[in-house]
């Protein structure tokens, strides 16, 4: 069935470059009922050899570490559809581009939305939801209620039997999802590290016949889609360690998703009496509302863990908190860095916890910063999703109590009482804090940045006027303003960092490394952003006049490590905190700046992750169109498919741990020195947008590394542009090529939805013009008219009506 499937799917590709179309099987899940779920598919990928060089490169390590691809993950989600949506909202110059719409909305939104699935639902890589606090509870409730009613001694019910037999059914009704997908375990408590290696091949054929839902064979779709039992990781391979700061990085993802995946409603057919009605469902589609609530239950089940039975005394002993009581004078409890678990394998259910013990008492500030963010992003989640975050679920329409909030929300406060009382010495925040021996005499400038970040979000998420709130505001603010004043304090007359200093501001390392400055901005951004003192951006903006001066590389289209240094090591944590600093860059630069800034963007990250062999394997919505069954590398861009790159059986679709490249040429004997696998060129890129109207610019085109830099040092102080930039030119291009530049990306060439809604619907009730020219900010459509010509919007209305006239 899957060879018939592919040979109309490879017809179809000959047409691809002429058409844009998207391409490959209509993919579906069936229900009992015969009702049909269409899944995404793939979208052509833009053509971005303007973009590409050739590199030399070694992949050293391919090991997962959770911390920092977590962290990688997540600043991918925000420089993927949200930094595109952001980015016409503000009225920058991105328009008609669609190597900046695949870089983002395509390549960081998939890139980030793989390691979500691959390394936190299929690798079994750390404690399954199924045995969180939150299942267990409503498992004592319901033998509470049996007990009352019948008295027949039942059993307390396992949390598995809870789960499939009292929740899945109401998940499934209140998303449209036909089904769950087998073996799949996303975790609440996440393992130090793993090697994301697959113990068994991934099956690509259709054939099936599936008891779920009754269909013999025939799907359409592979068989690992469904079936995640071979993308397991070795278990014998894991760190066991529950690394804390990786476990918040991992749960913040899961809560920032779910506020994606829940971003609109979506309607299907359902049979009431003799008539068929529209029933409005959660979620932007079935799969995603379904994923949502997965998602929303593991990450509160972790708030819920850590507050109940995860805070260490000084001796090292774990239990639990009331935040909204705590007071660390009279007792001190804290969240470690590394807790050891014991683990049972009883039967078929995934590794259950027998106890937990601390393995590492120290208390770092990296660590405390991801719960902060993390407890921010949660307490936003359950106040904004009113309709799934309800008092009296499922009785009142919800699927999740909407007083779980209040568990992040007095988290929150406790975090910031530690952070005061451990951490601070002299009003400097300190890296570590370690029983007995009070803070070190460290700060790290990632460390300074990521606090900034974190309370920033504190700041902006805790809005309401309960008391609690306004102390945890209050508490942020401090903390922003003396992280950004010491990042000023310890910064060089040049805009340089250095990657450590001492408590009384003296550099710990040296200032040739291009992080430090990355981390640096970061840090100073969000205290801009959330003070407005122009001090902070100019800061910013000195250190990235020298990133630029110093450290940009125009050859490779990579920022060196060091200075001096003609290897580039690439890393996930280095690589997400260039992505951060750059993405956020772009909203304090004027139009006439951002322009070569983005193109300065979009080139790091197509040679940093792309090209340089840092993502290690790719699944079909980022190019890899006929699932891999015909070759390695489908679309040719030198990213394998998931079932046929390294190892027997092939690797996660997420970042290498360790990459070398080579920007020294063939004398670069310490590159040669390195250990490590080559990476795979990439070949002819088959498969990519190349409408003959719209070239993909030349890198000439864009600013050397002087001009940037100069553009940095003399912009001046500017506010994000709530004017939406200047007014947009008529570009006089046709409907149909102005739809594929500018909105194919998201709801498909011919208007079918992919990421964005399907358009049918809103084109036939006559709402195109508004939807374009007002957006649907909170559905993650932006206001087209900030950066189209009213010309240019008429004739997409028009276009997209037309696809539908009939």
């Amino acid at each position: 069935m899957m060879k018939r499937i592919l040979a109309a799917g490879t017809a179809s590709l000959l047409v691809l470059e002429s058409l844009a179309l998207p391409v490959g099987a209509k993919t579906y899940l069936h229900a009992p009922d015969g009702t049909e779920v269409e899944i995404k598919e793939g979208t052509p990928q833009a053509d971005l050899s303007a973009y590409r060089t050739p590199l030399e490169s070694k992949v050293a390590s391919r090991r997962f570490v959770t911390d920092d691809h977590l962290y990688l993950a997540n600043e991918e989600f925000l420089s993927g559809t949200e930094f595109y949506v952001d980015a016409v909202e503000a009225g920058l110059p991105v328009a008609h581009w669609p190597e900046f719409q695949w870089v983002t909305a395509i390549e960081n939104y998939w890139y980030s939305r793989y390691t979500l699935e691959w390394a936190t639902t299929r690798a079994h890589a750390g404690v399954s939801t199924v045995h969180g606090p939150y299942w267990t509870l409503k498992a004592r409730e319901l033998y509470e209620r049996n007990r009352v009613l019948r008295d027949r001694g039942e059993r307390v019910p396992a949390n598995k039997g809870v789960v499939l037999s009292h929740f899945m059914p109401l998940f499934y009704k209140r998303t449209g999802m036909p089904r769950v997908f087998d073996d799949a375990a996303p975790t609440y408590l996440n393992y130090a590290s793993a090697d994301p290696h697959f113990i068994g091949p991934v099956v690509t054929d259709d054939d099936f016949d599936d008891p779920q839902s009754g269909k013999k064979g025939g799907w359409g779709m592979p068989r690992y889609y469904l079936d995640y039992y071979n993308t397991r990781w070795n278990r014998d391979s894991m760190n066991r360690t529950i690394d804390m700061g990786g476990t918040a990085q991992a749960a913040l993802k899961q809560a920032m998703w779910v506020q994606y995946f829940w971003h609109s409603d979506h309607t299907r057919a359902a049979k009431g009496g003799s008539d068929w009605d529209e029933v409005k469902l959660l979620g932007n589609d079935a799969e995603e509302g379904f994923r949502g609530i997965v998602l929303a239950l593991a990450s509160f089940n972790t708030l819920l863990e850590a507050k109940a039975s995860l805070f260490s005394d000084e001796k090292g002993n774990l239990g639990g908190i009331d935040p909204f009581e705590y007071d660390p004078a009279k007792g001190l409890r804290y969240i470690p860095h590394a807790i050891g678990s014991n683990l049972a394998l009883l039967g078929d259910l995934p590794m259950r916890p027998w106890s937990f013990h601390v393995q590492d008492k120290t208390s770092r500030l990296w660590d405390q910063a991801s719960w902060l963010w993390l407890s921010a992003e949660y307490w936003s989640l359950s106040r904004r999703f009113e309709r799934a975050f309800t008092h009296n679920p499922p009785v009142d329409g919800g699927v999740v109590e909407k007083e779980t909030g209040r568990v992040a929300l007095g988290l929150a406060s406790a975090l910031l009482k530690n952070i005061a009382l451990m951490h601070k010495t002299g009003g400097v925040l300190a890296s570590e804090w370690t029983p007995g021996k009070g803070a070190s005499d460290r700060v790290a400038t990632a460390d300074a940045a990521l606090l900034t970040v974190a309370a920033k979000a504190a700041l902006d998420r805790f809005s309401g006027e309960e008391a609690t709130e306004r102390s945890i505001r209050d508490a942020a603010r401090g903390l922003i303003t003396a992280q950004a004043d010491f990042l000023l304090a310890v910064q060089g007359s040049d805009g340089a960092f250095s990657s450590d200093y001492s408590l009384g501001r003296r550099p710990m390392g040296g200032t040739d490394l291009s992080a430090a400055h990355f981390w640096g901005i970061r840090g100073l951004l969000a205290a801009w952003q959330a003070t407005k003192d122009d001090r902070y951006l100019k800061g910013a903006f000195k250190a990235y006049a020298r990133l630029n001066e110093k450290f940009w590389d125009e050859k490779s289209g990579l920022y060196r490590t060091r200075l001096g240094d003609d290897t580039v090591t690439l890393t996930p944590k280095e690589v997400a905190a260039a992505l951060g600093a750059l993405r956020e860059m772009t909203f304090a630069l004027k139009p006439d700046a951002a322009r070569a800034h983005l193109e300065r963007f979009v080139r790091h990250w197509v040679q940093a992750v792309d090209v340089s062999g840092l993502q290690m394997a790719e699944n079909y919505q980022t190019g890899e169109l006929a699932y891999g069954v015909n070759s390695k590398d489908e679309d040719g861009d030198g990213i394998l498919f998931v079932g046929r790159s390294h190892g027997p059986h092939g690797v996660a679709p997420i970042a290498a741990g360790k990459v070398y490249v080579n920007i020294g040429g063939q004398g670069n004997r310490a590159f040669t020195a390195l250990p490590g696998d080559a990476a795979v060129p990439a070949g002819a890129v088959r498969y990519a947008y190349r409408p003959d109207a719209a070239p993909s610019r030349a890198l000439a085109e864009a600013a050397p590394a002087s001009s940037v830099a100069e553009l940095a040092r003399t912009i001046g102080v500017t506010d994000l542009r709530a004017d939406g930039g200047p007014t947009p030119e008529d570009s006089k291009r046709g409907g149909e090529e102005l739809f594929r530049l500018n909105c194919a990306v998201c709801h498909g060439a011919r208007g079918q939805g992919i990421t964005g809604k399907p358009l049918a619907a809103i084109a036939r009730d006559g709402g195109m013009r508004a939807v374009v020219v007002d957006g649907r900010p909170m559905q993650r459509m932006p206001h087209w008219s900030r950066v189209l010509a009213a010309g240019e919007i008429g004739r997409i209305v028009n276009y997209v009506e037309g696809l539908f006239a009939q």
